[in-house]
């Protein structure tokens, strides 16, 4: 049975958002702890919120305490040891857009590439939930407009998996959003407890990693995160956060299975799973991928059958506490 952590003091998670630059302390005493406050059976999942990072693997962002990889990425080792921490999962492929494609697909839907102007017909979970009555957001920072088909300095539609679905057009047209700041569509919907059933969060290509520092992408997290942990659904239960990498550092080949190359460190990425059932400090080795994140998701939501591979893949939810 889960234990309810009493003790704000063994959680390093943030309780509010960093200053710009500034390492992220730790709780202070008596702060609401991040993950493991609820007991019992699990309420039902009314949200699933999956932010999207870049280009880094395992090795480069979690260490251990006092280690340089650690000091680097500080907020994310606070919530590594607050929260659950996967420490065996993989990405799919190289490049980058396969593996967006997968998490909401179960395969790459066709594409291997970084292309622009390609297409899949791949089934997906935003036609599936659309489909029934559900809903869904992309929510894109510095996306210049709705499901914009443009990359720009800000923005990069690679990393916007919903406007690759020729099926999903008019859905994209209204739900695939710019993310906003502080008073923006992703921050509103937090406050107000109107997240859709999904939520992708895609963080500009300076914050998501792939342009700037280590230190800038973990000061991002610090200072959304922290909004999506105080929301009320969250603490209510209803709210689940897996925070991942596309791929890791470098990369073997494009079109690399990496699931068949579990060796390859450019494959092996973490994953992080906050909720108010997972305890903190949770740890699972067993082998997951963006295919599991998919199954899992689809579970928590009522979203079956499985998508593609995601039917295959190891569920997330046992290991955590989902």
């Amino acid at each position: 049975m889960r234990r309810l952590i009493l003790l704000a003091a063994s959680v390093v998670a943030l309780a509010l958002p960093a200053a710009a630059g500034a390492r992220p302390s730790a709780l202070p005493h008596g702060a609401k702890p991040s993950c493991g406050f609820l007991t019992g059976t699990p309420v039902a999942v009314s949200h699933v919120v999956v932010i999207v990072m870049e280009n880094h693997s395992y090795a480069d962002l979690i260490g251990r305490r006092g280690s340089a990889v650690a000091a680097r990425a500080p907020y994310i080792n606070g919530l590594k040891r607050a929260c659950g921490l996967a420490t065996n999962y993989h990405s799919l492929t190289h490049p980058s857009l396969p593996n967006y494609i997968a998490m909401v697909a179960g395969s790459n839907g066709g594409i291997t590439t970084d292309c622009t102007s390609c297409t899949s017909r791949a089934h997906n979970l935003f036609r599936r939930l659309g489909g029934t009555g559900g809903t869904w957001r992309v929510y894109a920072e510095s996306m210049p407009s709705r499901c914009s088909h443009t990359s720009t300095l800000h923005y990069l539609k690679r990393h916007n998996p919903a406007t690759y679905f020729p099926a999903i057009r008019s859905q994209c047209a209204s739900w695939d959003v710019p993310m906003g700041g502080a008073s923006g569509r992703f921050a509103t919907a937090l406050a107000r407890n109107t997240l859709p059933d999904y939520a992708m969060v895609v963080p500009n290509p300076c914050d998501d990693m792939h342009d700037c520092s280590v230190r800038t992408g973990d000061t991002w997290l610090a200072t959304w995160v922290p909004r999506i942990l105080q929301s009320g659904d969250y603490r209510a239960g209803r709210t689940v956060v897996f925070i991942v990498w596309d791929e890791g550092e470098g990369g073997g080949y494009g079109g690399e299975n990496c699931l068949a190359h579990l060796a390859d460190q450019s494959c092996h990425v973490p994953a992080l799973v906050l909720s108010g059932y997972t305890a903190p400090g949770a740890r699972s080795g067993t082998q997951f991928s963006h295919l599991s994140l998919l199954r899992t998701t689809q579970t928590l939501l009522g979203a079956t059958p499985y998508l593609g591979a995601a039917g295959r893949a190891h569920g997330m939810g046992r290991a955590f506490g989902l």
